[in-house]
């Protein structure tokens, strides 16, 4: 409901005549549920005691309480997730065998500003932070998410966090900002500043984003306070609301929109042209970090198709975050009917008592004299899953307007409000489109009602609502400008200078291999799309001959190695790493041609958007190896500010207990049934098949496979598991270095998991799928009496009813984390359908030899890129890792390998077993 939800701008009020026009039109509560849209009475401001009583009072109203007591239970572990710092928490470097800590790392302070970060102790202080809380609340709530902050940072002159409420109502600034002082200025004293905005949504987002938020400080602080009149303060623009009365907490009259000053975002009359737009807008200018918080549920009071561009339209910068309180669909039975209804019109009447006070407040700014007319109803419609507030008129009755007169039947219904409910999938799905990222979500114990804190991700993909689109069609610039971003954070952002020469697996390249290798690659294809106009390499040419391609010997004999680039010996031979990048911006910007000309009119051939298919996926899967080379090293520079690992595990742990009681855990039975592996993409076929789907060789032909009746784990082998096991057959006194999974490192005698962020203790790890060797996954299932998956099996597993998907909604693909997370089952959601699982981000190790399909045919523009490992060593892995792009995670037909017992790869397994 929100309180926000009944206020208006005046000047839309004294419209509300054109908003009641057609009351003829309206459903009645009778009625089947519709998806017509209600014409609306506007939002009304009401007397703020009755909407105390609710929360105070109308315990049935769990939204207020459950957000409440989030807020009160796990504020600190929100403010640690948001970025602050963690100063009375941890000031120094703990141990770190394996990975010792480094200057500036999180653990020594980069991102908790201690002692020994490279940003110095005070550089976080100074730069400050702001939060912005979109509506101004409920101060009860608000205030144990301020203090939490305040406790993260000492005392100082000037505090560091400035908090803005951003609201319609200038009194319930005045009342909020009042209270706040009153009630809580003491903790907050020389650590957060609070300070009014006077606007509407659109006005306070265009604020944020001009980056002059520490302005509107500084200038509310050096005028003159002045008091509103009632009648001037229910305007936003009005001259008089540049301040408020209330010392240190300042209210600052935000500019309207043009053409739109008197509209609230949130406002149910129809805003199609003044809504946020649906694209993603540019990021504010200043460098203080931003976090925005939008409580209450009140995103529920936005149409479903309208939610996700407003989230989308919010300013956020990578390191910015969003909390966003949001009530979740409940059970689909008659309890979870029951419990929104009563939540919305509660026994002892508080809410019947404020909403009908609304329609008093309505016929007063219409002229017309009070009158018991109507009263309020509402009522949860499960299959559009919302609550839906009306007016029922009471009896026949005329409204007399001043263009005309409105005629209400007996029992029609007038639109309050709608208050929509979200299931987990819909949430996900919501957020996806939203361009935004789950950091961690706070779950109330008793009802569905949810915090989620957001950001934009680090590494962003376009997202593809048409998943078979992703590989069909040439790769657009914006993907390639994406791909880059990723590849440059990985290679001048995570390895340090010193690291260029190493090699963190014996069995690759040094480093610097590969920051030449893929710029070349790229401009090899490049060169042969345009040799037919005279083509020629980009300077320097020599770069061909040495970065041209990897290598990938044989493990047993790494004599044994395909044709592959001969690399000087020597250091000094190598070209230096500002050679590397020049060349690199110079085959980017020759891209860049190909792509500008072909929005001067040229069409590019199949076989050139093949070409360039080919360089894209290959600079994605190299992004990949790189990483799980980096993972071996403990140079290598952390991606991101590092995670909460303790808070996550706790978190896990409540998922785990939920899905192992609702899902379908354990063992599913699988089936006989056919599959089809593969796709037909033949290059033989590109001058007369332009439909087909771009892949490899090794995906083509389509071929249909019959597969037997079989029984699968539900969920991927684990760390834990495979730990017991290990104590199980007494192999733990000899387990080391060699031995154990190449994801594992002993510290300080415990064995614990490598992650890019430094080792992770196994109690965290345990739940996540085990990264290692086709044999040593093997070893551990036939143990178990059973077997790896053939990759029939396995793709059948994937198209089982109650069975995982790989790149699914809530898969841990496309660098949603830096790390894997618990796999999961799939669950029945509240919506009604079901939730699959997920892996936690790996690929699967299958039992079959690598081999092309019935017709395969050796590409002709990348010779060796499959045949070269039909050698009865290689198998083939399904799926993807955390690390694996969405275009390629999400493409059924792809088809990826390893040698089998190759420690390095991020790939899990799981036990299957003959029916």
């Amino acid at each position: 409901m929100g309180l926000q939800a009944f206020r208006a701008n005046a000047r839309a009020l004294r419209r509300a005549g054109t908003s009641v026009s057609n009351l003829a039109h309206q459903t009645r509560l009778g009625d089947q549920c519709s998806a017509t849209r209600h014409p609306s009475v506007p939002k009304l401001p009401a007397d703020l005691s009755l909407y105390d009583g609710i929360t105070a009072h109308a315990k049935e109203y769990y939204l207020f309480e459950d957000e409440l007591s989030l807020l009160k239970e796990h504020g600190s572990e929100i403010a640690a997730a948001m970025g602050f710092p963690r100063r009375r928490r941890r000031d120094f470097p703990p141990p770190k065998e394996w990975k010792p800590a480094r200057w500036g790392d999180a653990d020594v302070g980069r991102w908790n500003n201690g002692v020994n970060g490279e940003e110095g102790l005070a550089a976080g202080v100074e730069r400050g932070w702001d939060v912005v809380e979109l509506g101004a609340g409920a101060l009860r709530k608000t205030a144990h998410l301020l203090t939490a902050l305040a406790d993260t940072l000492p005392p100082t002159d000037a505090a560091p966090i400035t908090y803005h409420a951003l609201d319609l109502s200038f009194p319930e600034l005045d009342r909020v900002l009042g209270q706040m002082e009153e009630g809580y200025g003491a903790a907050l004293e020389g650590r957060v500043a609070c300070v009014g905005l006077h606007g509407d949504y659109n006005a306070g987002i265009k604020v944020v984003r001009s980056g002059t938020l520490a302005d509107l400080t500084r200038s509310s602080e050096e005028a003159t306070p002045s008091t509103p009149s009632d009648d001037a303060a229910s305007a936003p623009g009005s001259p008089l609301s540049a301040n408020l009365v209330t010392p240190a907490m300042e209210a600052t009259d935000l500019p309207s929109i043009a053409g739109h000053d008197d509209l609230s975002i949130a406002d149910e009359v129809d805003l199609k042209d003044t809504r946020a737009p649906a694209v993603e807008t540019p990021a504010p200018t200043s460098d203080r970090p931003l976090h925005f918080m939008f409580l209450g549920s009140s995103l529920g009071n936005f149409a479903r198709e309208e939610a996700a561009p407003f989230l989308k339209s919010l300013p956020l910068r990578q390191g910015d975050t969003l909390l966003l309180g949001l009530d979740g669909r409940p059970p689909n039975d008659p309890e979870g009917k029951k419990k929104v209804e009563i939540a919305y019109n509660d026994p002892s009447g508080y809410t019947k008592a404020f909403e009908e006070h609304g329609w008093d407040v309505a016929r007063k700014e219409l002229g017309l004299e009070p009158d018991d007319g109507i009263e309020f109803v509402g009522r949860y419609n499960e299959a559009l899953g919302r609550h839906e507030a009306y007016y029922r008129s009471k009896r026949k009755q005329t409204i007399p307007l001043s263009n005309e007169s409105v005629e209400l039947e007996e029992g029609e219904l007038l639109h309050i409000e709608w208050s929509f409910k979200y299931s987990l999938a819909e949430a996900l799905t919501m957020f996806e489109e939203a361009d935004l990222r789950v950091v961690d979500s706070w779950k109330a114990p008793n009802s569905e009602y949810r915090l989620w804190l957001l950001e934009r991700p680090a590494v962003r993909f376009a997202a593809s609502p048409d998943e078979s689109r992703v590989a069909r069609s040439l790769p657009t610039l914006r993907e390639w400008d994406e791909l880059w971003a990723l590849w440059d954070h990985i290679t001048l952002g995570m390895i340090p200078k010193e690291m260029l020469h190493q090699k963190p697996i014996d069995l690759r390249h040094i480093c610097l291999f590969y920051l030449g290798h893929i710029p070349t690659f790229l401009d090899i294809y490049m060169t042969r799309m345009t040799r037919v106009t005279d083509g020629k390499p980009t300077h320097p040419e020599y770069f061909k001959d040495i970065f041209e391609r990897g290598i990938d010997p044989d493990v047993d004999d790494p004599t044994q190695v395909h044709a592959h680039s001969e690399v000087p010996q020597r250091e000094e031979d190598w070209p230096s790493l500002d050679q590397i990048t020049r060349f690199r911006d110079a085959v980017r910007q020759r891209l860049r041609k190909i792509y500008a000309d072909t929005h001067d009119g040229r069409q590019l051939s199949r076989f050139e958007a093949r070409s360039l298919f080919m360089a894209y996926e290959h600079e994605a899967m190299h992004a990949e190896t790189l990483l799980y080379m980096l993972l071996q090293s403990p140079l290598t520079r952390a991606p991101t500010k590092t995670p909460e690992w303790e808070t996550l595990a706790a978190h896990w742990a409540v998922e785990a207990e939920a899905a192992a009681a609702h899902g379908w855990a354990g063992i599913l039975d699988v089936p006989a049934t056919r599959v089809v592996l593969g796709h037909n993409d033949s290059e033989g076929d590109d001058a007369g098949h332009a439909e087909h789907e771009f892949g490899w060789d090794i995906e083509h032909p389509a071929t249909a496979v019959e597969v037997a009746p079989f029984r699968a784990s539900a969920l991927p082998v684990t760390n834990g598991e495979y730990l017991e096991w290990v104590r199980a057959i007494g192999a733990m006194p000899a387990l080391d270095e060699r031995s154990a999974p190449a994801s594992w490192v002993r510290v300080d005698g415990e064995w614990a998991v490598k992650t890019l962020f430094g080792a992770v203790p196994m109690h965290i790890a345990a739940s996540w799928p085990l990264m290692a060797s086709r044999d040593e996954l093997a070893a551990y299932a036939a143990s178990r009496g059973g077997r790896l998956p053939t990759e029939a099996e396995l793709r059948a597993l994937w198209a089982h009813p109650h069975g995982p998907r790989p790149a699914g909604l809530t898969a841990n693909i496309g660098f949603r984390a830096w790390h894997p997370t618990p796999p999961r089952p799939a669950v029945r959601d509240t919506a009604g359908g079901v939730l699959h699982g997920h892996n936690g981000g790996v690929w699967e190790w299958t039992d079959t030899p690598l081999a092309g399909l019935p017709g395969y045919e050796a590409s002709k523009l990348y010779p060796g890129y499959s045949a070269d490992f039909f050698d009865g060593k290689h198998y083939v892995v399904l799926g993807g890792s955390f690390a694996t792009v969405p275009q390629i995670a999400r493409r059924a037909s792809f088809r990826n390998w390893y040698q089998g017992n190759y420690r390095y790869a991020w790939v899990g397994g799981r036990v299957v077993y003959d029916a």
